[in-house]
């Protein structure tokens, strides 16, 4: 759709269903550029971080200057104290502020600075184990699992990846199925079920969501460290798709394009979902539905290629 025919309802509506196209985001772009209002430049920002981009020179001054505004000043530009808080997000990551947090909420803003200053060392520390493995299973979500006995062949491997709820909430054994070793859990930012005990890493989905989470309760009994996706390859995933990808996608992307990690050639077991073919989506319940953000078909296309460029295992 071009832009000139988008009203702003209407691309604002688009962004949120999951179009992180070029129309859009200069949609975004021009309201900005003609409102030159706090909010539209934030709503244009957000949409750039969304996609994984940032912020050329001129445009990250424009941000600190409107974060230098006091916060009544703030409130009075027409943001919300909310608002505010994403904007001191914005605005902390572009100055790598690991001192303080006040784009969080006080009860998790202990735990977001501890986040934010050990994202190198962690990294550093994955990208080694992952660098050394000789084998990785990322393990998909999909009910065809259920079909398999992959169990054993999945806890072989170095390294096990998982996503979000994985085990069936009503106690059923199905181990043989998808197996039991877990390394790195993939979570979305939204997921508020328990968290795996024994995982060694917690993965958060998205554009490096240390840096915008805001509510971290949730995490503060993790173990083991939680990094979040780097924010070019997060970039590299929407650039394939125009729509934020899925945990899954985005985690073999960064394993498959990571220069730093490009030895990997992991095992994709679980995935293959399509809308128009499978009437269940999740291994976990019948119930449990697919998002309409995602662009599934597309997604199957790039991993099929993948496939056939043998920079994956498709089981």
């Amino acid at each position: 759709m071009q832009t000139e025919l988008m009203n702003q309802q209407e691309w604002i509506k688009s962004a949120s269903e999951g179009d992180y196209s070029q129309p859009v985001l200069e949609a975004f772009r021009r309201d900005w550029q003609t409102k030159q209002s706090a909010q539209a430049f934030l709503r244009y920002a957000i949409m750039l971080r969304n996609q994984g981009r940032t912020l050329d020179k001129q445009e990250q001054k424009t941000l600190l200057e409107l974060h230098q505004s006091s916060f009544f000043k703030l409130l009075l530009k027409g943001l919300s104290r909310h608002q505010v808080r994403q904007l001191t997000n914005l605005a902390d990551e572009l100055n790598n502020n690991t001192q303080s947090a006040l784009g969080v909420p006080k009860h998790s803003r202990r735990l977001a600075l501890s986040l934010r200053s050990q994202q190198s060392q962690w990294q550093t520390k994955l990208q080694s184990e992952l660098s050394q493995a000789q084998s990785v299973a990322v393990v998909g979500n999909s009910p065809k699992l259920l079909e398999s006995s992959q169990g054993a062949f999945i806890d072989s491997h170095d390294l096990v990846i998982r996503f979000n709820q994985f085990l069936p909430t009503d106690g059923r054994d199905i181990s043989s199925s998808i197996g039991k070793k877990l390394d790195i859990w993939v979570m979305s930012p939204g997921f508020r079920d328990p968290i795996p005990e024994h995982a060694r890493y917690i993965l958060i989905t998205g554009p490096n969501m240390v840096w915008w989470q805001q509510n971290w309760q949730h995490l503060a009994c993790a173990n083991g460290p939680i990094l979040g996706i780097p924010l070019t390859s997060w970039q590299a995933s929407v650039a394939k798709l125009d729509a934020p990808p899925s945990a899954g996608f985005a985690c073999l992307d960064w394993l498959i394009n990571d220069q730093r990690i490009a030895n990997i050639r992991p095992s994709a077991l679980g995935f293959g979902y399509n809308p128009t073919q499978h009437s269940r989506y999740h291994i976990q319940s019948d119930v449990h539905k697919a998002t309409s953000r995602h662009n599934w078909r597309a997604e199957q296309e790039v991993i099929e290629t993948w496939k056939k460029e043998s920079k994956l295992n498709r089981l």
